[in-house]
């Protein structure tokens, strides 16, 4: 007759063979979570340029109009731009600070995160440096790069002839 015997031993892992598969997976997660660290890095960064670009969209879009809009632009100093319409209430002024930009409109505050260094005032190419003079062309430097956003009076026939008209009324 045959007799059977039962394994008690219980089959498992060496510590050997434990040790190599810590070692392996913590090499795994190491790798993971420095993957996802620099995609996370490159991510914000991404983030911050798209921002600072809409930023600076959105306030040279703006700057446009109210150029445009305004009947009389006077650069108060290199930090100050007041654009004077036809109404009160419509005129806005620009200050430009270190890290931000602000206009002003009737007492309506909107605040820009661009950086603008020096603003000049140009009447027919000559820099104008008298704050009472109108400007038909502005120059403004960006902050650190320097680059520069240079903005001219439309003189399209419709404006001509609202000129000629309004100089011939007063």
């Amino acid at each position: 007759m045959r007799s059977f015997r039962i394994d008690t031993r219980l089959r498992g892992f060496t510590l050997l063979e434990l040790l190599v598969g810590m070692i392996a997976s913590s090499i795994v997660i190491a790798a993971v979570f420095s993957a996802y660290h620099i995609i996370t890095k490159q991510t914000y960064s991404y983030q911050e340029k798209s921002n600072a670009v809409k930023e600076l969209s959105l306030f040279h879009s703006r700057l446009i109009v109210d150029f445009n809009e305004a009947k009389v632009v006077n650069v108060k100093s290199d930090n100050v731009v007041v654009l004077i319409c036809l109404h009160e209430e419509q005129t806005k002024r620009y200050e430009f600070h270190d890290n931000y930009s602000l206009r002003i409109k009737a007492g309506h505050v909107d605040t820009f995160a661009v950086s603008i260094n020096s603003c000049k005032g140009f009447l027919k190419t000559e820099v104008v440096r008298d704050p009472e003079v109108s400007v038909d062309e502005l120059r403004l430097k960006l902050g650190e790069n320097q680059q520069e956003i240079i903005l001219r009076r439309t003189t399209d026939a419709k404006s001509i002839l609202i000129q000629e008209h309004d100089a011939w009324i007063e």
